[in-house]
């Protein structure tokens, strides 16, 4: 229902098109425990299904594909954060590209949130330097939104935390000169060496959920729960044993 009203508003909205109407949240899925990986593999999935569902409401992609955001995580390791966000723009031209659309034409709009997983109720203060790190990843990976909690939103949000947050993103826009940079990271080996394996191993994945009907199949038979329980089952396990 909620994609059928998004449909109808598209199709109403042809002199003004809004930022975005369809939004997909693999930040969501990170936080319930899915891989980086599998994260990505749901956002590309979903993407697909939204599109699958347009041309069946005989909608151009093209109409479409300009009105979707998609949001992900960012975690602690700047260098995760930021092939991720490059990554998803892979998989996300890989869509484009399979429907005959021009992925530099229709430019994915990349939402970034810090991670909450990543968050300790022991030591919050040391939450800030996650945050700052993981928000550093998204702008080195040139998403084009980024939002930020506060330190000690776990607990509840302090005035203190919400502006210590806001000073953040803002601090990092004036002093570091992000911004009048097209592509901060673009050249460098390790970089693009780990966007390209995370963008395959991604596209693989998301080849599997759409061999088994799809995102929406998938969410339906528990897929994505799976992905969730495992991920979880993993991350507590390399915490347990020192990996981490």
């Amino acid at each position: 229902m909620i994609t059928t009203a998004g449909f109808a508003l598209a199709k109403r909205a042809k002199g003004y098109m809004p930022t975005s109407i369809f939004s997909v949240n693999g930040w969501h899925w990170h936080n319930k425990g899915v891989t980086a990986v599998n994260e990505m593999a749901i956002i590309l999935s979903s993407v697909a299904d939204i599109l699958r569902n347009a041309m069946a409401a005989e909608i151009a992609p093209a109409t479409i594909a300009s009105l979707i955001e998609v949001t992900i995580a960012l975690p602690a390791n700047i260098y995760a954060g930021l092939a991720k966000c490059r990554a998803v723009r892979h998989g996300w031209a890989g869509i484009m590209a399979g429907l005959g659309l021009d992925p530099d034409k229709y430019r994915l709009r990349l939402h970034a949130a810090p991670s909450l997983r990543m968050f300790s109720l022991l030591d919050q203060d040391v939450n800030i330097l996650r945050s700052t790190t993981a928000l550093l990843g998204g702008a080195l990976g040139n998403a084009d939104a980024l939002t930020v909690f506060a330190h000690d939103i776990l607990t509840g949000e302090s005035a203190r935390g919400r502006r210590l947050a806001r000073m953040t993103q803002l601090l990092m826009i004036e002093e570091s000169g992000i911004a009048q940079a097209i592509d901060p990271a673009g050249g460098s080996g390790f970089i693009e060496a780990r966007t390209d394996d995370l963008a395959r191993t991604a596209w693989s994945v998301f080849q599997m959920l759409e061999s088994q009907g799809g995102a929406s199949a998938c969410y339906k038979d528990g897929v994505f729960a799976n992905f969730a329980r495992d991920g979880k089952a993993s991350s507590e396990n390399a915490l347990s044993t020192g990996k981490t």
